[in-house]
């Protein structure tokens, strides 16, 4: 049996039917993160609010005292950021930008996404609004919520009888 040497970024077409392929960068344009493996050497595209949005990836968890969210956020400044809390939600908008402008339209790789964003998340208490901090520090944004006191918990011992 001869050897056949793997070729990663063949085009699609060879190994996926046209419909498929369509699908899949009509998926890459929206917005999706669509392994590379799939596209190829597909140009990268810039998003817009029409086609879809970059999506961070964000945490939310809660100590006693405060909600807090962690956004991934790399490469933002805090001028590039506004975050919103009104009726329960949290709200991060933003844009990501690349710094250098490649001239040349053959990509190995494009997963980094550019364009608008905007991450809204429902909040699972009641929180001071007036109080809330941000800070950003090497990509990461931590967004302190702290609760009303009618969503502080407190414990009360339960005697078994």
């Amino acid at each position: 049996m001869p050897l056949i040497r793997w070729e990663p970024r063949i085009g699609m077409s060879e190994y996926f039917p046209p419909d498929l392929t369509r699908w899949l960068d009509e998926l890459k344009e929206e917005g999706w993160l669509v392994p590379a493996a799939l596209v190829g050497t597909a140009p990268r595209r810039k998003m817009s609010a029409e086609k879809g949005f970059a999506i961070p990836r964000l945490d939310l968890f809660e100590d006693r005292e405060a909600l807090i969210a962690k956004v991934e956020v790399p490469g933002l400044k805090k001028e590039d950021l506004t975050i919103t809390v009104e009726n329960e939600t949290l709200t991060v908008k933003g844009a990501f930008q690349l710094a250098e402008e490649v001239k040349e339209r053959e990509y190995y790789f494009a997963e980094r996404a550019t364009g608008g964003f905007q991450r809204t998340v429902p909040l699972p208490a009641k929180v001071q609004r007036d109080k809330v901090t941000a800070t950003l520090h090497d990509g990461l944004l931590e967004i302190r919520l702290p609760k009303a006191e009618e969503a502080k918990v407190t414990g009360k011992k339960i005697t078994i009888a």
